[in-house]
C-alpha cells in the first residue's frame, strides 16, 4: 500500500491512479516515444 500525495488515502502499491481523487502517480511507460509521453503528462496535469 502507498499514500496518495494529493489526498492522503491509502491505495494499492501497483495503482496507476488514485481511486479517491483521480491523481495519476508517476509511472514509467515502456515503448512510448517522447511526444506521446509529453502529451500524456500534459493531460495528467490538466486533471
Amino acid at each position: 500500500m502507498k499514500r496518495c500525495p494529493k489526498c492522503g488515502q491509502l491505495v494499492k502499491s501497483a495503482a496507476l491512479k488514485c481511486r479517491y481523487c483521480d491523481y495519476w502517480f508517476d509511472t514509467v511507460v515502456p515503448n512510448v516515444n517522447n511526444s506521446q509521453q509529453q502529451a500524456e503528462d500534459a493531460r495528467r496535469r490538466q486533471e
